[in-house]
């Protein structure tokens, strides 16, 4: 320690693990939008307890036989209550081990292994939640010898908001006897079981009917989704489609005047899609994983994503391990989980397969 002041060597040897903080973990809390678009999309709340709720809530649908005679008593009762929702929290780690020689010799392109270690666990902690978010999990309650597993977007829809022209089985809510299931959610048990079968399915190519039928069921629903996401290769597939003579779409023209000198840009791709209930931009998610690997089956959502948000009990953080020899140890750790608000305004393709075409349908 220098005579004249307190230098960052004093700092670092201050139980446990020192006091300067490892500044690379402030980077990993900004979400690549690139890469976890989903996540980049989705608002956020923080949770005090491992299982969290919300309460979902929609409009009675019109009538056209409420009118009352004039200065007749009011009458009936025409308040409505939500239904209240729930998810589980879950916790997701990393553990890192760097001996102290890995962290001592000279390396190429970075400083400390430790810190670089930190850096890139931390981009793969955060596409795993990308690819939890985008699942199919059912929630599952931790207890002292089970983890606790937050339910992803796909595990919330039902039969109200799938398009599944692929499907040779059966698309339900998950509950069929005492109190009712919405999406997958059962309420008599505060659990969210995929409301979504895919027992007998053949997946199939995804059309341009499917999008359209699942974006006509969403906006019966009151939702107003402005963005698909699916897995590179289908956005690929639909991009190349409408590029085709058998796209029902306005046909797509050169805004370039052909007498233009200059360089133009050749675009090969189609991002935005417009259909008579919403404009919808594609993106993809390189993180998304197979919804179900039985059947191969991908899934293409279409979301609002006023309706997503992560949840927070507590923050992505780096802790010390014991040191039991010349290594250092440390576990990255994030708790919390995801919600879906109402899902009834999101909606989704499934049973579809990645290698084929797009077609009319």
């Amino acid at each position: 320690m220098s005579s004249a002041n307190l230098d960052a060597y004093d700092l670092s040897q201050v139980p446990l693990d020192g006091e300067i903080n490892e500044d690379v973990l402030q980077q990993l809390i900004r979400v690549n939008e690139w890469d976890n678009p989903i996540l980049a999309m989705a608002g956020s709340r923080s949770t005090g307890n491992p299982y969290y709720s919300w309460t979902n809530r929609d409009y009675a649908a019109p009538i056209l036989d409420n009118q009352r005679v004039d200065g007749a008593d009011a009458s009936g009762n025409d308040t409505r209550n939500g239904i209240r929702v729930g998810n589980h929290s879950q916790i997701l780690d990393k553990v890192l081990r760097v001996s102290t020689r890995g962290r001592s010799v000279n390396t190429i392109g970075y400083a400390d292994s430790l810190a670089l270690q930190i850096s890139e666990r931390g981009t793969e902690l955060m596409r795993d939640k990308e690819a939890q978010f985008a699942s199919n999990n059912a929630s599952v309650e931790a207890t002292d010898t089970v983890a606790g597993v937050s339910a992803g977007i796909m595990a919330w829809l039902n039969n109200r908001n799938i398009q599944n022209d692929a499907d040779t089985g059966v698309i339900a809510s998950v509950a069929s006897s005492n109190p009712s299931t919405d999406g997958g959610w059962v309420n008599r048990t505060g659990n969210t079981v995929p409301g979504r079968t895919y027992t007998g399915t053949v997946p199939g190519a995804v059309t341009e009917k499917a999008l359209k039928d699942a974006c006509q069921a969403i906006y019966l629903q009151g939702g107003n989704p402005d963005c698909l996401v699916t897995v590179p290769e289908l956005q690929r597939k639909m991009s190349e489609y409408f590029f085709t003579s058998g796209a029902r779409i306005g046909t797509l023209e050169s805004k370039i005047p052909q007498e233009s000198r200059s360089g133009a840009t050749a675009m090969g791709r189609v991002n935005v899609w417009v259909s008579d209930f919403q404009i919808l931009t594609l993106k993809s998610s390189r993180n998304m994983q197979v919804t179900d690997a039985a059947t191969s089956s991908d899934s293409i959502m279409i979301l609002d994503p006023s309706q997503l948000r992560t949840t927070t009990l507590t923050g992505l953080r780096v802790e010390a391990l014991a040191k039991t020899g010349t290594a250092d140890n440390r576990q990255m750790s994030w708790d919390g989980g995801f919600q879906v608000d109402c899902w009834a305004k999101c909606g989704a393709i499934v049973d579809v397969d990645r290698t084929a075409d797009m077609v009319a349908g």
